[in-house]
């Protein structure tokens, strides 16, 4: 099964499998120091839904868009072919 790239905008591109996209969100929610909990509350959620979302599990998109906008992020299309300009951004990060 093919799975869109998909990103949080904090993160370098690849294809991301659903449990994937889980923990990164789980990492980004914990690096702003953010409880499900308090998650939840702000997207209009149940803390279950933010549970089964780290999880990997399908909450549909809606509140995929809700959950991320409640940590200040959001979601980008791209393209699968290599991208040279992310490439020197991570460059020009390492040194």
């Amino acid at each position: 099964m093919n799975f869109p790239k998909v990103i949080a905008m904090t993160d370098f591109s690849i294809d991301v499998l659903p449990s994937q996209f889980g923990a990164s969100f789980q990492r980004a929610r914990k690096a702003r120091k953010r409880s499900q909990l308090w998650v939840a509350e702000h997207a209009g959620l149940s803390r279950m839904t933010i549970v089964q979302l780290e999880k990997g599990e399908n909450v549909g998109l809606h509140a995929v868009m809700k959950a991320l906008g409640a940590l200040d992020l959001g979601l980008r299309l791209d393209t699968a072919r290599l991208n040279y300009d992310d490439i020197r951004r991570m460059d020009d990060d390492d040194g």
